[in-house]
C-alpha cells in the first residue's frame, strides 16, 4: 500500500482541484490520470527504496533544522555579549564590502 501512497503524491491530484464553495477533486479529473501497475514484488521494491531514501531525506532535514536552531542561539549570545561588554567589539569594523 505505500507504493500506492508515492503514486498518489507523484500524480499530483491535489493540482485537480476544483475551486467551489466545497473544494474538490471531480471524478473526470481522477479517472484521466494514467498510472502504471507494476507486479506487487516491484511495487514492495519501490516502496522500500523510496522509504529508505526518503528516511535520508528527513533526517538531513532534522539535522539541518537543528543546525539553524544552534547557530541562532550562538548568534542571540554573540550580541548579548557584545551589547554587555562581555566581547570588545571596537576597532573591528571593517566597512562595507566594495
Amino acid at each position: 500500500m505505500q507504493w500506492l501512497y508515492y503514486v498518489l503524491v507523484a500524480i499530483q491530484l491535489d493540482t485537480e482541484s476544483k475551486a467551489s464553495a466545497i473544494p474538490g477533486l471531480s471524478r473526470t479529473s481522477a479517472y484521466d490520470r494514467d498510472c502504471l501497475y507494476p507486479p506487487p514484488d516491484e511495487q514492495r521494491a519501490i516502496a522500500r527504496y523510496l522509504n529508505r531514501e526518503t528516511a535520508k531525506i528527513d533526517a538531513l532535514i532534522e539535522k539541518t533544522g537543528l543546525l539553524i536552531k544552534r547557530l541562532r542561539e550562538k548568534r542571540q549570545a554573540l550580541i548579548t555579549a557584545a551589547v554587555t561588554g562581555q566581547i570588545d567589539v571596537r576597532g573591528n569594523h571593517e566597512g562595507p564590502a566594495e
